[in-house]
């Protein structure tokens, strides 16, 4: 296969199949892109973006900066924090245990305890420990479960066991 050229960018590719593709959306020739620079007029520090002078803008503490530096302190222990979301996770783990909640979120799969109610659901949506696998056939030792009931489930399935006999099955391997 040799190499293909758009009759439209001069854009060299390495298929007749790259070039299809290519054709489909190219434009053609790409006219230069004047520069836009994001600068701060307090410090003349220089960012990326609109959106990343907007924020260095809020904490940029410069006497000339647009707008005043907000602070977001704990006022339990005086840590200082970058956004108001992040003072106020903060504070959900910094005051303790309430009523409402508790001291930390453990996983019913693995050791993972986090004080943190987001990040234990993070990480329970994605912990793949399992607990319960098949013990009655070589075959199927490989296969691992989450839960008990998919392990019954199996049983039923495969082994041909009634209701009765899965859960009970499945109850002496979460045991042991």
């Amino acid at each position: 296969m040799g190499t293909s050229t758009c009759h439209l960018c001069l854009k060299t590719l390495s298929s007749p199949y790259a070039l299809n593709t290519h054709t489909k959306t190219c434009t053609g020739p790409k006219r230069p892109v004047e520069p836009v620079i994001h600068e701060c007029p307090t410090c003349q520090r220089v960012v990326a973006n609109a959106a990343n002078l907007k924020r260095h803008a809020r904490a940029c503490t410069g006497p000339k900066c647009p707008v005043e530096p907000v602070i977001h302190e704990c006022p339990t222990c005086q840590r200082v924090l970058a956004s108001a979301f992040g003072l106020k996770r903060h504070i959900s783990v910094c005051t303790g245990p309430r009523p409402d909640r508790p001291l930390f979120y453990t996983c019913t799969r693995c050791e993972y305890r986090t004080p943190r109610r987001d990040t234990y659901e993070r990480h329970a949506a994605t912990c793949t420990v399992t607990k319960y696998r098949c013990t009655l056939d070589t075959k199927c030792q490989h296969y691992r479960f989450p839960e008990r009931s998919y392990l019954a489930a199996h049983m039923r399935v495969t082994h041909g066991m009634t209701y009765e006999a899965a859960d009970a099955a499945a109850a002496k391997v979460a045991h042991q």
